[in-house]
């Protein structure tokens, strides 16, 4: 990178191209075995391509009995159900192409209906329905029949904040439309990251009691005269860096009350009972009843009758129109045997998505998942912990997603557990609706529930079910969320990807080694609080032990370069309480804390002021060549750095280097600002009360132009700091992330829906 490479910058990238080499065809190069499934194929096939097969399961089914590498080629057309389960040997699925070929995990509802009331209609869905798997809800529209967005939210709300507009184009028209669950305040699908879609907590408000915070014209909870004993409540509460599901204990119709089970769960988020940040300014929603379906677009089933109640958007009678997901992944396998890997290209997921475990050299390429993961509840937060939802899940080692879109999921985006695993032209988009720190958009470097907190190194097997070095039964399941604390794995790397509209974080990694580089993160943090769009967590692992040596943390360097960050609506970038070795460098950084402080009823956002552009804790850390600008004068400062006693660690940056930057507001946390007194290398740091960029002479920032003017003040006006800026034809390194005379990079990943 120009001369400015640290160490571990030249063996990130020599883990890319290693990865890409092991990930390679994913199967050896003599010919494998081909069988073909067709959309269109009568029973009785045999795979042949004169007789395909009429499902992938059935090709994989025989492809075990194969002894060697198996590729199943699906044509052109939608496939309903998935595979499981993967043969002992090299085994790949391809399609016909993103959008041509479709695994799709909903089922069609017959046409069955009869009229409850007004334009909803109802059915006892056949036996073959299992209640507790069906979360979402499908219904094909004519073209010109879409509805546009509705208005969203409660009546009298808006979160009118610059957060950028959910992605609907991509899906309606096309593939069927999602309905929402029947659910106060009333939403669709462009509304689901809009905090107006949520209702807000007011005074009175305690642990185990919500007490609504009406608008002015809705008359808030007490004016939709439901009683919503028995349903739902999804809380962003307490810290509001995590969200509960608990049943609604006691309500009655017409008061602005409800009563909810006190007991919160493990993991951080819940303060003590008495704590004010259980009062006003938390966020909710109420479903599960059918009460509650009183709009378009909505549905409801009851699990106990089976009875489905549906009020399609466009008011028509549901027909054959319906579909409901039935199941939550397309492609779940775990090969058993670490030299048979698995390689999936050339397709769509609809309403389902895929699980890898155990995977070495595996690969995903041109793959398109819509609605890829959905669960109502967050039982990891129950008590006790309850199980684990599904998620989009690449476990293993030295394997590589690519080239591949990942869109509205309820939860997590992408899940990477394991060694040297590599993101590489991502897009993932609209996911986290529930706006908790549990399901952030990328979560690389957490692995399992029960392995060794100190996991260092992976071997041959990849199992992310165990300990690496462990050869005896698994000892849990991958987890999802990010509590339990469990790190697990280094190497990773995500580039060229564009993570944009989550709930809460983007992309958190834990303290073991990893590389963010070339990506672009936007619009984050859009329901929840304490959240930063690009995170490393305070994982208890070894790297964070302060009675071990920097030579015994060799596998804690994590690499943030080359990224533009934007658009947070409280952090951009934050290595969070106990960070060591976090380098960053090259990266461009504006409109942080950008969130609404209140909406209309009354919810303030309770960490207003908390945003920071880069913000860092620990010690041992570097930072340099950054822009930093338009970071909202409410906030922490553009720059902040821990430079006193936090919760008792010792830790305060006096090992870390700062400098050759732009940052408007330079501020200390716990302590003094940071400066030559209190850190190892403070240097040429521009810093003042001015936060226009312009003044600085970048020359087009509202059109992605940071490259300086010639008559730009930071222009060779940076430190020479070897190893990291060396002089640059006799002279001084320019201030901030972008070199005069080099060439001009722009992040993100390449696919078409990222331009």
């Amino acid at each position: 990178i120009m001369g400015r490479q640290s160490a571990f910058q030249s063996f990130a990238t020599t883990v890319v191209v290693l990865a890409a080499v092991a990930a390679g065809d994913n199967f050896p190069k003599s010919s494998p075995h081909e069988l073909h499934v067709s959309a269109t194929a009568a029973p009785g096939g045999d795979g042949s391509l004169a007789l395909p097969f009429q499902n992938l399961q059935q090709c994989a089914d025989v492809a075990a009995g194969l002894d060697q590498a198996v590729v199943c080629r699906l044509g052109p057309g939608r496939f309903r159900g998935g595979v499981e389960a993967a043969p002992g040997h090299p085994f790949s699925i391809v399609g016909a192409g993103a959008g041509v070929t479709t695994l799709d995990g909903t089922v069609e509802v017959p046409d069955a209906w009869e009229i409850w009331k007004g334009s909803i209609y109802r059915q006892t869905l056949p036996e073959g329905f299992d209640p507790a798997r069906i979360h979402q809800a499908f219904i094909n529209l004519a073209p010109d029949s879409i509805p546009s967005p509705r208005g969203v939210g409660r009546s009298g709300d808006s979160a009118d904040v610059n957060i950028g507009k959910i992605n609907t184009t991509a899906v309606l028209g096309v593939d069927p439309t999602w309905m929402s669950e029947a659910r106060w305040p009333n939403i669709d699908l462009a509304g689901v990251l809009d905090l107006a879609g949520w209702a807000a907590t007011g005074p009175g408000s305690r642990l185990g009691l919500v007490v609504d915070a009406p608008t002015p014209t809705d008359g808030g909870l007490a004016g939709t005269n439901v009683d919503w004993t028995g349903a739902r409540a999804t809380l962003n509460i307490g810290d509001r860096f995590t969200t509960y599901t608990r049943i609604v204990q006691n309500h009655t119709a017409g008061t602005d009350h409800f009563r909810f089970d006190p007991k919160m769960g493990p993991g951080p988020g819940a303060p003590p009972a008495g704590s004010t940040k259980w009062g006003a300014g938390g966020r909710y929603w109420l479903s599960g009843l059918l009460a509650g379906l009183d709009t378009p677009g909505e549905w409801h089933l009851n699990a106990s009758t089976r009875v489905l109640h549906v009020w399609a958007p466009d008011s028509a009678p549901p027909g054959n129109r319906v579909a409901l997901r039935t199941r939550d992944y397309c492609v779940d396998l775990a090969p058993t045997d670490p030299s048979a890997p698995v390689a999936v290209a050339n397709l769509s997921l609809y309403a389902c998505t895929w699980r890898l475990q155990r995977c070495v050299g595996c690969a995903i390429r041109d793959v398109n998942v819509s609605f890829a993961s959905y669960d109502p509840e967050i039982r990891i937060r129950d008590v006790p912990m309850g199980s684990l939802p599904n998620v989009t899940l690449l476990g293993g080692n030295d394997s590589v997603v690519e080239r591949v879109a990942v869109r509205w999921s309820n939860n997590v985006g992408i899940k990477v557990a394991g060694f040297r695993n590599t993101l590489r032209d991502v897009l993932v988009e609209d996911v986290d609706w529930l706006g908790t720190l549990d399901f952030p958009a990328v979560q690389i470097g957490f692995g399992t529930l029960g392995a060794p907190q100190n996991s260092t190194a992976g071997d041959g097997a990849g199992d992310v079910n165990t300990h690496a070095n462990t050869t005896g039964p698994a000892v849990g399941p991958a987890a999802v969320g990010m509590y339990p604390r469990d790190p697990y794995g280094e190497g990773n790397v995500v580039t060229r990807t564009t993570v944009r509209r989550f709930g809460n974080a983007g992309i958190v990694t834990s303290q073991l080694a990893n590389e963010i580089s070339f990506s672009h993160v936007h619009h984050g943090g859009l329901i929840g609080n304490d959240d930063a769009c690009v995170h490393a967590d305070n994982t208890n692992t070894s790297c964070q032990n302060p009675s071990l040596p920097m030579s015994a943390r060799a596998n804690c360097t994590k690499v943030w370069h080359h990224n533009w960050v934007h658009d947070c609506r409280e952090k951009c970038m934050r290595g969070d309480d106990r960070t060591v070795s976090l380098a960053g460098h090259h990266n461009v950084i504006w409109n942080c804390a950008m969130g609404p402080t209140c909406l209309p009823h009354g919810g303030c956002d309770r960490n207003d002021g908390a945003g920071a552009g880069w913000l860092v804790k620990g010690d041992n850390n570097t930072f340099y060549a950054t822009t930093i600008f338009n970071v909202s004068n409410n906030s922490q400062g553009s720059l902040v750095v821990e430079t006193g006693p936090l919760k008792g660690w010792p830790w305060r940056n006096t090992h870390s280097v700062f400098f050759n930057s732009l940052a408007f507001e330079v501020t200390g946390k716990q302590g003094p600002a940071p400066g030559p007194s209190n850190v190892a290398i403070w240097r040429a740091i521009v810093h003042g009360n001015s936060t226009t960029a312009a003044e600085q002479g970048l020359a087009d920032p509202e059109n992605f132009n940071f490259s300086l003017l010639p008559t730009s003040p930071l222009r060779r006006a940076g430190a020479v700091v070897l190893p990291w800026a060396p002089s640059v034809n006799g002279e001084n390194p320019d201030i901030g992330a972008y070199q005069t005379g080099e060439p001009y990079w722009v992040p993100g990943c390449k696919l078409a829906e990222c331009a």
